[in-house]
C-alpha cells in the first residue's frame, strides 16, 4: 500500500496512497485542506499525477499490417537500448508496473556499482569506437509467418538469443542460447500475442541476459516472473521488426544476485585475475565458499545499495513481503526501458 498523503496547501486535496499492486495514486480533487490518505489498496495504475506513456507509433505504413517474408529465423530484431528509469514516476511514465516502493527502479540506486555499471547501460548495446557491440541480444517472434496479419496470427513464441556479428550487418545466434542438445531457446515467452495495432500481450516467464562489466567479464541479469510490454512495428527497411517503445520488467532475487554476481566474481577475483572490477569489489565479496543462501555479505550489501529487498518471490510468483519476518523479503523489482531494431538472423553460429 502507498503512504498516507499529507493535506494539500490552500485547499488542495491530499495525494491518495499508491496501490499496493499496480496501483499508482492520483491527486485528489481540490477543496478543503486534504486529510491524510488511507493506505492504498492494490489496483490499476492511477491516472492523476503521473504522465501516461506516449502513444505508440503506427505498426506499419498502411494497416492492416502484414508480416513480411523472412528467413528461417525471423522476423527478428536486436536490442539497441536498455536502461533503468530514474525513479518510480519515470518508471510509470514508460509503463513499468511492479510490486515494491521503487516500481522497478532499484537498480538506479546502484549506477555506481561496478557490477551494474556507470550511468546508461545502453553503451553495452551500441557499437563502440571500433564498431564492436559489447552485448548483442537478439529477439525473434517465432510463429509470425509471412503473409499473416497482425492480430490474426496464431500463438507466437517471443524468443531471445545471445548473438554474434555476421556479414552485411546481419547476425547469428550463439549456440549457448539453446538448451543443451536442442534448438529450444532458454529464454522465451510462449503464448505471446501481437494485436492489430502492434501491442504486445506477453505472458510472464523468466528472463536472463549477460552484461559486460568493465569490458572484462560478463555477468548475468536474471529476472523471475518477467513481462515484456510495448508495441512492435514493421521495420522500415522490411527486415525484421522494431520495438520503438517497450519495457522488460521482473524480479531480481537474492539467490540470483548470489548465483550470477557474487559467486562468479569470487571465483574470478580470487584466482588472481588483475581486473579493475576485482580491485573495486574484492574486499566486499569475500573468498569462494563464504556466500550462500543463508549468509552472504556481498548480496546483502548489494541489497542495501538498491534500497533493501522489497518483495517476496517464490514458485507461486511475487507477493508483498513482511519486513518483520526474517527472510520474507528476498527480491527487488527491476524494470528496464528497451528498444529494438529489425535485423536479419542468418542462423546459428558454428
Amino acid at each position: 500500500g502507498g503512504e498516507p498523503a499529507g493535506g494539500g496547501a490552500n485547499g488542495g486535496g491530499g495525494v491518495n496512497g499508491g496501490g499496493g499492486v499496480n496501483g499508482g495514486g492520483g491527486v485528489a480533487a481540490g477543496g478543503g485542506v486534504g486529510q491524510g490518505g488511507s493506505v492504498g489498496q492494490g489496483g490499476d495504475p492511477g491516472v492523476g499525477g503521473v504522465e501516461p506513456p506516449p502513444p505508440p507509433p503506427p505498426a506499419c505504413a498502411e494497416p492492416p499490417c502484414e508480416w513480411p517474408v523472412v528467413g528461417d529465423w525471423g522476423p527478428a530484431a536486436r536490442m539497441t537500448y536498455f536502461n533503468v528509469p530514474q525513479d518510480a514516476a519515470d518508471a510509470r511514465r514508460v509503463g513499468c508496473d511492479l510490486l515494491g516502493i521503487h516500481n522497478g527502479t532499484a537498480l538506479a540506486n546502484a549506477r555506481g556499482l561496478p557490477i551494474v555499471g556507470e550511468g546508461d547501460l545502453s553503451v553495452f548495446f551500441a557499437p563502440d569506437a571500433n564498431g564492436v557491440i559489447p552485448a548483442i541480444v537478439l529477439a525473434r517472434l517465432a510463429g509470425a509467418d509471412a503473409g499473416e496479419l497482425f492480430g490474426a496470427t496464431g500463438p507466437i513464441d517471443f524468443q531471445f538469443f545471445r548473438g554474434v556479428p555476421a556479414p552485411a550487418g546481419a547476425f547469428r545466434i550463439e549456440p549457448s542460447s539453446f538448451a543443451p542438445g536442442t534448438q529450444n531457446p532458454t529464454v522465451h515467452f510462449a503464448g505471446t500475442d501481437v494485436a492489430a495495432d502492434g501491442r504486445l500481450d506477453v505472458p510472464s516467464a523468466d528472463f536472463s541476459m549477460m552484461i559486460p562489466v568493465f569490458g572484462q567479464v560478463s555477468l548475468g541479469v536474471s529476472l523471475q516472473d518477467a513481462i515484456i510490454r510495448g508495441w512492435v512495428s514493421l521495420a522500415a527497411d522490411g527486415v525484421g521488426f522494431d520495438l520503438p517503445l517497450g519495457t522488460i520488467e521482473g524480479y531480481l532475487t537474492r539467490d540470483a544476485v548470489i548465483r550470477d554476481w557474487i559467486q562468479p566474481l569470487q571465483t574470478i577475483c580470487n584466482g588472481g585475475a588483475p581486473l579493475a572490477v576485482c580491485a573495486a569489489v574484492g574486499n566486499v565479496i569475500g573468498p569462494p565458499g563464504t556466500c550462500n543462501a543463508n549468509m552472504c555479505l556481498g548480496a546483502d550489501l548489494v541489497a542495501a545499495t538498491l534500497g533493501s529487498w522489497e518483495v517476496h518471490v517464490d514458485a507461486a510468483g511475487p507477493r508483498v513481503c513482511n519486513g518483520r519476518v526474517p527472510g520474507d523479503c528476498n527480491a527487488v523489482g527491476v524494470c528496464f526501458e528497451t528498444r529494438m531494431e529489425g535485423v536479419d538472423i542468418l542462423g546459428v553460429a558454428p
